[in-house]
C-alpha cells in the first residue's frame, strides 16, 4: 500500500506541474523499480538464489541477480514482483528492463502475466519464449507488451531463467503506450499462447464477433505452411487446487474448413515431477474436413495429487479451425469420462493419425504368465503412423546414457515398424534414433531392437516407445529401459521411470 500512495503522490505533483487531469497524469508517469517489491519464485526456486547489488551506472538503483545454485529439474526460477491493475486497465502496457546474461545453458526472459480476480485466471502473459535469451551477453535492453483488460486484478513481471548460469535485470519500468505499438508473444487475449511441435508452421488470431451467437469473439489457428506431421495448441493452464477430486469439463464450439487429419480439444491432468494423471486430447473422435460450429467437450478425473490443469485447442496437420465459448467446469460425478483409456498403465497411443491404431494387451506365447502388448491398425490410417510411447522427465538421467530395447514380431499384415528413443529440451528435439534401419516389415520372427542415446546435461524430456505405420500389427514384448554406466554396466532406472514396462497391468487382453 505504501507504495501505491507514492505513485499516487508523483501523479499528483506531475498534475501540479503539467495542469494535467488526473488519468492524463497516471498514463503520462512511468513506474521505474524503486517502486518494486521483489522476490523469488518459480516452480524449482529452491535451485536458485536471488541476490541483490547496487548499480555502478546509476546511483541508488539496484540491479536484481538471479543465479543457478542446484539441479533444475527442468524447472525454472524467477525474481518476480506485481502490482495492482487498477492504474492500468483497459490500456495498453509495456514491461521493460536491462538484462544481462553469464553462461545461460536453456533459456531466460523478461516476462508479464495479467492475472484476473480468480487464483489462476490469467487473462494476458509473454515470457519471450518465442524469442529466448541465451548464452553470455553484456546489458540488452528487452521489453514485452500486454493488453490489459477491465477485468484485470494485477500484473506480475520479472525474469525467468530456465537451466544454469545466471542473469541479472535492472531499470525496469512499467509504462502505458499507445496502440500503434504491437503486443508481443502470441497476442491473443484470455491468456492463451501457441505450442506444437511445429510453430514456424501456423499462425493465430482473433475474430471479433465471430462466434455462433454473433455476441462474441472466436480464436483462429491455421496452418500456414508446411506442418508435415506436426500439430499447433492454442494452450492455456490453471491451477488443479479447486479442482481436485472433482470431475472436470472443457467444453468449446468448433467449426473447421479443410482439416485433416484432425481438429479438437485437449486437456491434461499434471501431478508432482510432472507426471501425467489423465488426457484427452480427442484422438479417438477428431474432427477433419470442413464442418459448421459443433459442440465437443473432454471431461477427465482431477486427482487429489494433481497441481497443474493445461487445456486448450489442437490442430493436427493442414487446415483452419475456429473455436469459440471456450470453457472450464466442474461436472456431476455420473457425467462420464472421455477419451479411449490405455489398457496399460504409463503407456500412451500417439503419432500422426493415433485414432487408427489400438494397443491391446495379451498372454505372452513365448513365455507363459507373462504379458506382451500388441500395437495393431483399428482402421484405416492413410498413410499414417500410430505409435505406442512413453515420456519420462530427463532430470535424473542428464549428462548419462539410457537404453530403450524390446523384442518384436510382426504377426499381421505389411506394416513397416521401428523401435524409437528421442531426448528433447523444452519442445525441441535433441536427438532420435529409430532402430532396425531399415524397418521391420510384415511378418517377421521375433527379434531383439535396442536404440541408445547419451542424455545431453540440459535435456528436459525422454520419449521412448514403438512406431507401427501402414496397416498390421507388431507384438512387443520383454521391454527394458537401462541406464548404461561406464564399461557398459547396466543401472536400473531412477524412481519416476518407466512404468509397466511388462504390460503386467494391461485390463485388456485379446
Amino acid at each position: 500500500m505504501p507504495r501505491q500512495k507514492d505513485f499516487k503522490r508523483r501523479v499528483r505533483t506531475r498534475m501540479a506541474r503539467t495542469g494535467e487531469r488526473y488519468t492524463e497524469a497516471r498514463q503520462g508517469l512511468t513506474v521505474g523499480e524503486d517502486q518494486f517489491n521483489w522476490h523469488l519464485a518459480g516452480s524449482h526456486r529452491q535451485a536458485y538464489e536471488l541476490t541483490q547489488a547496487g548499480d555502478p551506472r546509476h546511483p541508488g538503483a539496484v540491479i536484481q541477480m538471479l543465479r543457478c545454485t542446484g539441479d533444475a529439474g527442468g524447472g525454472f526460477g524467477t525474481v518476480m514482483t506485481s502490482v495492482d491493475a487498477a492504474d492500468y486497465r483497459r490500456r495498453r502496457v509495456r514491461c521493460a528492463g536491462e538484462v544481462r546474461a553469464d553462461s545461460v545453458t536453456e533459456w531466460s526472459g523478461l516476462w508479464m502475466r495479467v492475472d484476473g480476480k480468480e487464483q489462476g485466471d490469467t487473462l494476458g502473459f509473454d515470457n519471450m519464449q518465442d524469442r529466448p535469451l541465451k548464452g553470455t551477453f553484456d546489458w540488452r535492453r528487452v521489453a514485452v507488451v500486454l493488453d490489459v483488460p477491465s477485468e484485470a486484478n494485477r500484473l506480475a513481471f520479472g525474469v525467468l531463467l530456465q537451466g544454469r548460469g545466471a542473469v541479472q535485470l535492472a531499470d525496469v519500468r512499467l509504462q502505458p503506450v499507445g496502440a500503434d505499438v504491437a503486443v508481443t508473444g502470441t497476442g491473443l487475449p484470455g491468456g492463451w499462447t501457441l505450442g506444437g511441435s511445429a510453430r514456424g508452421a501456423y499462425e493465430a488470431s482473433v475474430e471479433n464477433r465471430a462466434a455462433p451467437d454473433q455476441a462474441s469473439s472466436a480464436y483462429l489457428l491455421r496452418s500456414s505452411g508446411s506442418a508435415g506431421e506436426g500439430f499447433e495448441t492454442l494452450a492455456r493452464s490453471t491451477p488443479a487446487a479447486r479442482f481436485r477430486g472433482r470431475r472436470l469439463r472443457l467444453a468449446a464450439m468448433l467449426k473447421g474448413q479443410d482439416v485433416q487429419p484432425w481438429t479438437g480439444l485437449w486437456m491434461r491432468v499434471d501431478g508432482p515431477d510432472q507426471q501425467t494423471l489423465a488426457f484427452d486430447n480427442m484422438y479417438d473422435r477428431g474432427l477433419r474436413g470442413t464442418f459448421d460450429w459443433t459442440p465437443v467437450e473432454v471431461v477427465l478425473d482431477v486427482a487429489e495429487e494433481a497441481l497443474w490443469i493445461p487445456y486448450g485447442v489442437l490442430l493436427a496437420g493442414q487446415g483452419t479451425v475456429h473455436a469459440a465459448n471456450i470453457r472450464l467446469e466442474p461436472v456431476e460425478p455420473d457425467t462420464p469420462t472421455t477419451g479411449r483409456p490405455s489398457p496399460t498403465s504409463g503407456w500412451m497411443i500417439s503419432g500422426s493419425r493415433p485414432e487408427a491404431y489400438e494397443l491391446v494387451v495379451v498372454e505372452d506365447a513365448h513365455e507363459p504368465g507373462r504379458r506382451a502388448a500388441i500395437l495393431r491398425t483399428a482402421s484405416d490410417p492413410t498413410g499414417g503412423f500410430g505409435a505406442v510411447a512413453q515420456v519420462l522427465h530427463a532430470a535424473n538421467y542428464r549428462a548419462g546414457t539410457v537404453r530403450f530395447s524390446a523384442s518384436l514380431d510382426g504377426v499381421e499384415g505389411e506394416a513397416r515398424s521401428v523401435l524409437w528413443l528421442r531426448v528433447d529440451r523444452n519442445s525441441e528435439q535433441v536427438a532420435l534414433v529409430n532402430q532396425p534401419d531399415p524397418p521391420l516389415q510384415g511378418l517377421f520372427a521375433p527379434r531383439r531392437v535396442e536404440a541408445v542415446l547419451p542424455v545431453s546435461a540440459d535435456a528436459t524430456a525422454i520419449a521412448f516407445g514403438v512406431v507401427l505405420s501402414g496397416v498390421g500389427a507388431v507384438r512387443i514384448r520383454d521391454a527394458r529401459f537401462d541406464v548404461v554406466g561406464e564399461e557398459g554396466r547396466i543401472h536400473e532406472p531412477w524412481p519416476n521411470g518407466p512404468e509397466d514396462l511388462g504390460f503386467e497391468r494391461g485390463a485388456s487382453r485379446a
